[in-house]
């Protein structure tokens, strides 16, 4: 199994910074799972919510601010200021693998310019895509076939397109994928018959609240015999630790 960072090693550090994306490599974590936003003049950064507020304490969007205010108003909680995509690529794509989640449904001109970033690096095949929304994922697919993308699958896909909640199959078909990321807690039997049945690759999430203190081990039992592929963990040195004690 894949130790996944979720967010960068968000135990050890703010999720989505530079440091929880070194703590991860730090702790031998083989992915890390990140989200991309846009801000008002087109400048892709790492950061969860388009709203500052939970993260920064600013009542204010991403979407809505300039790429210069970002850098010289807001800083996350221990003090460095938001990542840009391109410095991340700069600095981690030749240590580790990345999972770039797009965020929302960005426009044809947003996913060519994310394209062109991620192009510009010969290690572009250690990137995977993944959304819980097809239409970043069919851009992808008709715009750069050969880029990686991945099906996020979940409550929240039941709360933004209850078809694709209901049919993960035509969800992965719609985006011609081959890589199905659901969350962890919604892995079945059947879910993992149907994922060997098209020869996929399954990489399930834990969601920021999960893997409580005594109850994570059970959870990564579970998944280690459903046969998953890896895990996009909150707590990569630990579950890395487990895989290691339980070969």
């Amino acid at each position: 199994m894949l130790v996944i960072a979720h967010r960068g090693n968000n135990r050890e550090a703010p999720e989505n910074s530079r440091e929880a994306f070194q703590k991860s490599v730090n702790c031998g974590a083989h992915r890390i799972e990140m989200d991309l936003q846009w801000t008002r003049d087109q400048k892709i950064v790492i950061f969860h919510d388009d709203s500052l507020k939970r993260i920064a304490g600013r009542d204010q969007k991403i979407s809505g601010t300039d790429w210069k205010t970002l850098q010289k108003e807001i800083t996350l909680p221990n003090g460095e200021s938001i990542p840009d995509l391109e410095v991340v690529l700069e600095l981690f794509l030749p240590k580790i693998e990345l999972n770039l989640e797009i965020k929302g449904r960005p426009s044809e001109e947003k996913i060519c310019e994310l394209i062109r970033l991620v192009k510009n690096h010969q290690e572009s095949d250690k990137i995977i895509f993944s959304s819980f929304f097809p239409e970043p994922l069919e851009r992808l697919h008709a715009l750069a076939p050969e880029l990686k993308r991945a099906v996020l699958w979940g409550k929240d896909t039941l709360k933004v397109n209850p078809s694709l909640f209901f049919n993960p199959e035509k969800f992965m078909n719609r985006c011609h994928s081959s890589i199905f990321h659901p969350e962890a807690g919604m892995i079945s039997a059947r879910l993992m018959n149907l994922a060997q049945l098209h020869s996929w690759k399954v990489f399930p999430w834990v969601p920021m609240a999960g893997e409580i203190p005594g109850q994570k081990e059970s959870l990564w039992n579970k998944l280690k015999q459903h046969g998953v592929d890896g895990l996009c963990t909150n707590d990569p040195t630990a579950f890395g630790q487990w895989l290691e004690n339980n070969k």
